[in-house]
This record gives structure tokens, sequence and C-alpha cells, in this order.
């Protein structure tokens, strides 16, 4: 990555160390479910796959009140959580690699069935 600029690499490497601490993703496990999006905005680690070290993860994307969650919980409690399902998919990723000595993986199927175009969402995506 980065053109082999070593550099560039590890001034990212130290801009991602300070976002890790920054958001204490290192003890994400601690970080509580927000009640809101743990009811109206489920994701889950379904599990095991049955194919070789892969584990499964769906999002039904397509089927929430994206808005509704977005007025009733902050950006940033919303981002808290992906960034702790995306540990916790790691975790379950490394236990795997611990039992079987092999490389995991995981399959995110995200379902976009019933996604609705709102313009409301153009300034969340833009900044």
């Amino acid at each position: 990555g980065y053109g082999f600029d070593l550099e560039e690499a590890s001034a990212q490497l130290r801009r991602h160390l300070k976002f890790r601490k920054f958001y204490d993703l290192d003890n994400a496990d601690d970080i509580p479910e927000h009640e809101i999006l743990k009811k109206y905005f489920p994701i889950g680690l379904v599990g095991e796959t049955g194919q070789d070290n892969t584990l499964l993860v769906i999002e039904c994307a397509g089927r929430i009140d994206l808005v509704g969650i977005l007025k009733s919980v902050q950006l940033s409690d919303f981002l808290i959580q992906r960034f702790r399902l995306q540990e916790k998919m790691l975790a379950a990723m490394k236990e795997v690699e611990a039992e079987t000595g092999k490389q995991a993986a995981v399959v995110y199927i995200l379902d976009l069935d019933g996604l609705k175009f709102d313009t409301s969402l153009i300034s969340i995506v833009t900044g």
C-alpha cells in the first residue's frame, strides 16, 4: 500500500493508532450497546457458514429507517456502534483462527431490499 512509500505508510499507521486510542477500540467489549440502535438497527454476527473458517454477518440496511435513527441518536454514537461491531467481528475471527490455526474470513451480506433514496441523507455522506 501507499506505493511503497514508507513515510506515508508510517504516517497512516500512526493516524490509525491514534484513532483506535481516541475511541478506545482495544476495549470495544466495554462499549455498551446503544439501546435505540440495538432495537432499530440490528446487525447480526450470525456465526460460522459451514465453509472453512468463514463467519457470516447480515445487515438489513434497506429495511432500516436511517433518517429516523439519525434523528434519535447522535452520528458519533452511530459510528461508535459500527466500530464496536467491526471489533466484535475481528475478535470472532481471531477466536476461529486460534481454534483452527487457519486464517478466517467474514462474508458480510448487506441486504438493500427496500432501500429508498432520501435526499436528507446527502449531508451525512458529504459532511
